[in-house]
This record gives C-alpha cells, structure tokens and sequence, in this order.
C-alpha cells in the first residue's frame, strides 16, 4: 500500500466572502459618476418595457434520429442509432427577456438499451445593460485566468458604456469516479438538472468550484480590465466507496491529488489618435497542485523553533503574517507554484496599410484552472502588415512573420526554435478574373540545452509552400452564373543538416480544376473537380485522383415554401509505392516471392486504394417554422496490396432525419387606450 497522505479538510469557497470582496472592489474602484450611468439605461428603457406586451413566448423544438452500419466490427467503428431532442424558451416579460435550454433526450449507444433522459437548464436573461447567467454558461475574463469555461451555477455583467463589471460563481467540474455510471435514474435525471449529467468516464476527478470578478473601464478604443479568478477542488466529494466507511482516504489521495488556484489578469488598450494602438495581456497564476501538501506557514513556524533558522525564520515573519490574514482567500502551500504570462502588440491602421508587432512569453508549468491549456515555457516576437495598392479594394499584399524560442527556464533537454514566415499576394481584375499567391515557411533548429545536441540528429530542417489559384466568374444575364477554379501547390521540406539522412526529405504537388454552373430561373447547380496529388520521398512515392460531383435542384421554391434536393459523389483512386530490399520488404508483407524489379536492384511494392463516397439529402423549409431534413450516405473503402494479394473493403452507410418548429406566441397582449384587450392565447406573432 502507498503511504498514507495528510488528510486535507474540505475545502469550499466562502460565499459571504466572495460577496464581500465583489463589493469592496466596486466600491473602492468606482468612479464618481457611474452610479448614475449604471441606471440611467434602466430609466431610459423603461417606458419602452412598460408599452411592451406583457407575456410573450417564442422558441424552437428540434429532435433528429440518426444511425449507422458499418461491414466491420459496428461496436468499434460506429454508433448504430442516435437520437437527440432539444427545447429552446424564451419569455419575454414586458420586454425582458428570460432564454432557457432543455435537452429533452440525447441518447448516443453502441448497443440498444434504455437511455437515460437529461435536462440542462440555462438562461440568460437581459435587463438594460445588465445580463444574468443562470445554470450552465460561460464567459470571457482573460486568456491568462478565466476564457469560456462553462460554469454551472450563476453570474452577472454589466457593459455601460465607460464602465463594465462582470462575475460569477459555480463548478467547473463534478466528481467523476472509475468504471461505469451506476446512478440510479432518479439520480442521473436529478443530476441533469443542475447540468452535471456526465457519460461514463475513467478519468477521475474532484468537484472544482470557482468565483471570478472582472471590472473595466473604457470604451472600445482605450480601456482597462483587471479580473480574478478563484477555483478549487472540493477534496471530499470523491464517493466514499473509494476509501471506505472509515474515512481511510489512501487510495483515493494515491491516485488523485485536490488542486486549488488564484489567477489574476490585467487586459488594456491605449489609443494614440486613430491610427496606431497599444494592447496588452498580462497573467498571473498561484497555483498549488496537490492541497493535501503542507501550509507555508505552518513550516515557517516549525523551523522557527531551531536555533539555526530562527534568524532567517524572524526576516521572513512579517510576510508569512500577512499570508495568515489574507488565508480566507488563498493558502499558499509547499506543492504551490507562481508563474506569469503575458502579449503586448503596436498596431497601426490607416487608409491603405494596417498591421501589428506582437510579443508573447508563457513561463513554463503556467497553470489556470479555468483556462484552456496553450503553449508553455516559450517567448515569440512577430509581426504583420498589409498594404492596399489600389482604390476599392481590388489588390492586396500581406506579409507576415514570427519567431519563437521555448526553454525560458533553461531545465528542458534542448533548445528549439521555430521560424515562421509567409506572404501573399490577392488582386481582382474587373468582376470576372481574380489571382491568388502565396508563399508560407517554416524554419525550425535545435540547440542546446541541459545537454548538448549531437550534430547527426540535430533538427535543422524547412518547409516551403507555394500556392497559386486564379478563379474566374460569368454571369449570363442573370440566368446562370459560370464559375472556374484552378489550383496549384507545391510543398517542399528539406533537412539543411548535412551530417544526417536525407530520409526527412519530401517534395508534394497538388494540381486542381473545377467548374460549377448555376442555372437560376431553374433552381439548378452542377459543380464537378479534378485533384492529383503526387508524393517523393527517397523511399516512397505517392500519387492520387479525386473526382467530385455535386448537384442540387429546387423541386418547390415559394415565397413561404421550399423543397431542394442534394447529391453528391466522389471517386478516389491512390497509389502508395515503397522502394526497399526485396528480403525486407517481403518478410514485412509475408510474401515469398513476385517483386517485379524497377531498376538499380531494388524493386517495387505498392498498395492500390480505391475509395468511392455518395451522398443524397431532401431539405424541406415552411414558412421559416418547420424545417425538415433527411440525408443518406454510402462509402466504399478497398485497399489492394499487390505483394502478398490482400484485400480488404470497408463499407459505411449512415442515414440522420432533422426537424425543427419555430415558434412565437402572445400570451397577454398590452392594454392600450383605445382598446382593452384581455388575456389570448396562441396568437401567432410570425408571418
């Protein structure tokens, strides 16, 4: 058994606290003047809510069904039937809108069985200038602490025009444990309510709370927010039958460890004039990984007793005071980390050239709890511009780069570097020609770190693309529109080390043509492509045909109905050929013999693959209400390896059926003076 971990006390936030701190904040932070702006829009809207109906209802019900088959093992490779059903309210109350979201059913199986209902409730309903978040939503606060995060709980913003705030508080995350969900039904719908319905998981995890605050001031040209973000895991909300009755929580601390983390950001603009600008985004993150570890405080204090700490344990006392007072907010820890983050850019705009500087660092092991993971540990400085050469936007020149350097805290093995850069050219001639160019690369080496590079594996290696694509436009008297496209591309990517092999060494080249053609008084597209691609490496080779063709006709097309029909089909034929040693490459394929030799003593194996796909669909609109949707489609992959004679096939069909009705209704009319219309019901406001 693993040693047994310091049982850490449950751990929740304050939620008077939190209260306490949201206002202390506005009120030490409020500007003379903005109370009056706060409700002045209340004022201003509230004869136009009090002339409004008083109940109206709108919103849309939708469900579809969908299933699929597949020749191989279906429990693998395919959900055999899928079902989904959706309820979107909106009450609107003397102008005040109240939006909700129910998920009736989302059953997605791979075996028939009975599926478990849920219900996820939200709303976000908007008062004037203020709009509330009820159940499950999100919001945006910084890259660096808080970004679209989907809570479950409650919060509130306001956007004046020179002063916003924003907050929230709710769970990020509910406890999750090993093997299947074992919930009754009772409890899993229970559960869906609050939005915490999950499918079967093995990851683990604690329930994670969190708080966030965010205040700014400014317009959209120059302006300032600073924002906070509290979250925590809840170290007891794991199923006891992790660690028994007994309270031994060995084997639930032995597999997880409860995180905690406070990360503040800092977001501004100044504008000089209207043509250049200075943004920036800064973060900061305390972050403690394991909650159970040992308060510093608490190891403060214990080496305060030895005579050969207790100098350096009196220098630091007042620090570690202070860290006992603000306790209620965060509890540094030896398992606790600070890391910073940040981006600043110049920007510039005027008539016929705009563009930007920009440079970002993200120290390494940057942590927040509410916040998508991006990349670590590097520093980048780039830029961009673009130039108009000519009035009404007829040609355009951008050009790009970027370089960065990971290793920021010099403990990785080696040092890498990335160089980007890319230009491209775009100009339209008249209304029928325009061109497109551009070129992109990459540069990527390798130096030292912790350990010195070996110059026979060292990466010192570029990519080049270089594209083209002219499109040419006709219009015949508004009957039919004609439309040609070509394309080219090349990708080249060399090893410029010349101590290595030459294995990394690829060069591929795309050519494409298509032409579609709309006939409009009859309600008829055709569009078909052609696309060859060709691979060269020193071992392989790969080449490859598509042919696309698609179609659709109006059959119904009114003013308040509309019935289209869809094909479409593609053909691909593809060729993958190694050149190697006959003995190697037989004994890979369990061949005995049949190389057919291409020269220089080597010989060819190749695998021919032929892949044809179909696709048909009915799309039914009324009205604008009811809108209904039926598709189908076929694939058929075979793979044919010439040495060794294998075929394998792999069929897929797939059918999905949509509908939705959309809907508005008076419930209570508004009472004017000329009429005294009483309560209705079902009066349709959609023409």
């Amino acid at each position: 058994m693993m040693p047994h971990k310091r049982y850490s006390p449950p751990r929740r936030l304050p939620h008077v606290r939190l209260a306490g701190l949201l206002a202390l904040m506005l009120l030490t932070v409020l500007p003379a003047g903005v109370e009056a702006q706060l409700f002045s829009g209340l004022r201003e809207s509230w004869k136009q809510h009090t002339q409004a109906d008083p109940l109206t209802l709108s919103g849309t019900f939708g469900c579809g069904l969908a299933s699929s088959w597949n020749n191989k093992d279906v429990l693998a490779y395919v959900t055999p039937f899928s079902a989904t059903g959706y309820l979107d309210l909106t009450f609107n109350i003397y102008g005040f809108a109240f939006p909700f979201h129910i998920d009736l059913v989302n059953v997605s199986q791979t075996q028939f069985s009975f599926p478990h209902p849920t219900l996820n409730i939200n709303t976000t309903p908007t008062i004037g200038r203020f709009r509330f978040h009820l159940g499950s939503s999100s919001m945006h606060f910084s890259n660096y602490n808080y970004s679209g995060m989907t809570f479950t709980g409650g919060g509130v913003e306001y956007n004046g025009k020179w002063f916003r705030a924003a907050g929230f508080y709710g769970t990020l995350t509910r406890a999750t444990k090993f093997g299947p969900d074992d919930r009754s039904a009772i409890q899993y719908y229970a559960d869906s309510l609050l939005g915490l319905n999950l499918h079967e998981t093995t990851t683990i995890q604690f329930t994670r709370y969190a708080y966030g605050a965010k205040i700014g001031f400014g317009g959209s040209n120059t302006f300032i927010d600073f924002s906070l973000l509290r979250a925590a895991d809840d170290s007891t909300s794991l199923p006891t039958v992790w660690y028994g009755d007994n309270g031994d929580t060995t084997l639930r601390d032995s597999v997880l460890a409860a995180k905690e983390n406070l990360a503040a950001g800092i977001s501004g603009r100044l504008a000089f004039g209207k043509h250049v600008a200075i943004s920036a985004n800064l973060g900061a993150s305390l972050y403690t990984s394991d909650m159970s570890a040992s308060k510093l405080t608490d190891l403060v204090d214990s080496l305060g007793g030895h005579e050969s700490t207790a100098g350096i344990v009196s220098q630091v006392k007042p620090y570690t005071n202070l860290l006992k007072k603000v306790a209620w907010l965060y509890v540094p820890r030896t398992s606790s980390t600070v890391r910073f983050a940040g981006d600043a850019a110049l920007s510039w705009q005027w008539s016929r050239v705009s563009g930007a500087l920009t440079y970002r660092f993200v120290q390494a092991d940057y942590t927040s709890l509410g916040a998508n993971q991006f990349s670590q540990n590097n520093q980048g400085f780039g830029g961009n511009t673009t130039l108009n050469l000519f009035n009404r936007n007829r040609a355009f020149i951008n050009i790009t780069g970027f370089a960065q350097r990971d290793n920021l805290d010099h403990k990785q093995t080696y040092t890498n570097q990335v160089l980007t850069y890319a230009a491209s050219y775009s100009q339209s001639f008249g209304e029928v020609f325009r061109l497109s160019a551009s070129y992109n690369g990459i540069k990527q080496d390798q130096f030292d770190g912790l350990e010195q590079v070996n110059d026979t594996t060292r990466t010192d290696q570029v990519v080049s693309t270089i594209s083209l694509s002219p499109n040419i436009q006709l219009s015949r008297n508004e009957q039919s529109d004609h439309s040609i496209n070509l394309n080219f591309n090349r990708t080249a990517n060399r090893n410029l080390n010349p101590l290595s092999d030459n294995s990394i060494n690829l060069a591929t080249t795309t050519l494409g043509a298509g032409y579609d053609i709309s006939l409009n008084k009859r309600g008829v597209g055709i569009g078909i492509n052609y696309d060859y691609s060709s691979s060269r490496a020193v071992t392989n080779s790969y080449t490859a045909h598509t042919v696309s063709v698609n179609g659709s006709y109006n059959i119904i097309k009114k003013e308040n109905m509309r019935l289209r029909a869809t094909a479409s089909g593609v053909f691909s034929y593809s060729r993958d050929a190694e050149n190697a040693g006959a003995a190697s490459v037989s004994d890979a394929y369990g061949a005995e013999g049949g190389a057919v030799p291409i020269g220089g003593g080597q010989s060819d194996y190749s695998t021919r693959k032929y892949s044809f796909s179909a696709r048909a669909g009915l799309d039914f609109n009324y009205r604008q209400r009811h809108i209904l949707q039926l598709n189908a489609a076929l694939s058929n992959y075979s793979e044919n390896i010439i040495i060794g004679q294998r075929i394998g096939v792999d069929v897929d069909l797939r059918a999905t059926l949509t509908y939705s009705y959309t809907f508005a209704t008076r419930i209570i009319k508004h009472k004017t003076r000329k009429t005294d219309t009483s309560e209705s019901t079902e009066e349709p406001i959609i023409d």
